[in-house]
């Protein structure tokens, strides 16, 4: 009988562990599912990622010739969801390239592009930027300054892949330009998405106000705080790097020494000019310590080669306004290139006289 007990005890434990046993694998199971569905999404997401930012990274087109611009790739910051993408300059209309470059995309569903074109010479041109879909449509034209911002949203479903999206970056004078841009992946819950108040150092003198980026003066130098009144007068150099970001080799919209009101003499001798007869301006250059521009250049309206030679002292004088204040930080600009802004039109040199 006690055998007989024994025999049935040990039949009910393994009757009652076995359900449970199962119910503990079951989860066992249920849990490891969810494990590999979380890492399958993972490695999507990681998919279209790396696949977005390799193809930002890779080099502008110079679109005469269909051929990669060999030493202009893409520098891309990953900042988790969004992808600010920068070029070096890039001169319009000179040597190989003329007005176009281009800039090839693989894009998704809701993502957003916003490019934009930073000048790098001080007295530039308007610019223009078309984005183009996979069919070679153009779904944004559009003539820019430097700083305007150009944004798309990419139609279509979530995750869903477009290939052949690109950008044309151009202009239609021989101007030095930086091609940049923005993508910005849908889930980003930022709708600005710019970096203002950014841990990332690199972005955090870039501010965008009413689709128009700012650049700040991020390093300025004790000799540089030496405030400086109206009548001192600059060469165009020095007009160039008192607007030059010695920390990002780039010109931003600050000043360092001069303030929003001041009158700015600016002294020095034409290098040489060229009268353009279809668009009826005359381009006058000025000596550049900077490889890029090689060359400053100011242009007027009208034929002025009767009125001025090569070697000769003019003395010109612009007026510096605020364009905006954000977060405390004052921008601002010469009273030319706003006149150039807001009209698409080189001004007079009557103007600038002194």
């Amino acid at each position: 009988m006690k055998e007989l007990k024994r025999v049935s005890i040990t039949i009910v434990l393994v009757l009652f562990i076995s359900p449970l046993a199962a119910f503990a694998n079951s989860n066992s199971s249920i849990n490891n599912s969810n494990e590999l569905y979380v890492s399958e999404m993972d490695v999507e997401t990681n998919s279209i990622k790396n696949t977005i930012i390799k193809v930002l990274g890779k080099l502008l087109i110079n679109v005469v010739g269909n051929k990669p611009l060999g030493n202009n790739p893409g520098r891309v910051v990953d900042h988790g969801h969004s992808y600010y993408v920068t070029h070096k300059n890039v001169k319009f209309n000179s040597g190989s390239i003329k007005t176009t470059v281009r800039k090839n995309l693989t894009t998704y569903g809701q993502d957003i592009i916003r490019a934009f074109m930073q000048k790098n010479q001080l007295f530039a041109s308007k610019a223009f930027i078309h984005i183009y879909n996979g069919g070679r449509d153009p779904v944004r034209n559009r003539s820019v300054s430097s700083g305007q911002v150009v944004e798309y949203k990419i139609p279509g479903g979530y995750n869903s892949k477009y290939n052949n999206y690109y950008i044309h970056y151009g202009s239609s004078y021989s101007d030095n330009w930086y091609p940049r841009m923005w993508y910005i992946r849908s889930s980003e819950p930022c709708i600005p998405c710019l970096p203002t108040s950014s841990s990332n150092a690199e972005d955090s003198n870039l501010v965008m106000k009413d689709n128009q980026i700012y650049i700040k003066q991020t390093i300025i130098s004790a000799t540089d705080k030496t405030s400086r009144n109206e009548i001192d007068k600059f060469t165009m150099n020095d007009l160039f790097t008192e607007f030059y970001n010695v920390s990002t080799e780039e010109l931003s919209n600050q000043t360092k020494t001069l303030s929003p009101g001041n009158d700015v003499i600016m002294v020095d001798r034409i290098m040489d000019l060229y009268y353009h007869e279809d668009d009826n301006y005359t381009e006058l250059k000025f000596h550049s310590t900077y490889s890029d521009p090689e060359y400053h250049i100011i242009r007027f309206k009208g034929d002025l080669t009767n009125d001025y030679d090569a070697g000769e002292l003019l003395k010109l004088k612009f007026k510096l306004v605020k364009t905006a204040k954000i977060n405390g930080n004052t921008f601002v600009d010469l009273d030319y290139n706003l006149h150039v802004d807001k009209t698409g039109e080189f001004p007079k040199i009557d103007s600038f006289m002194k």
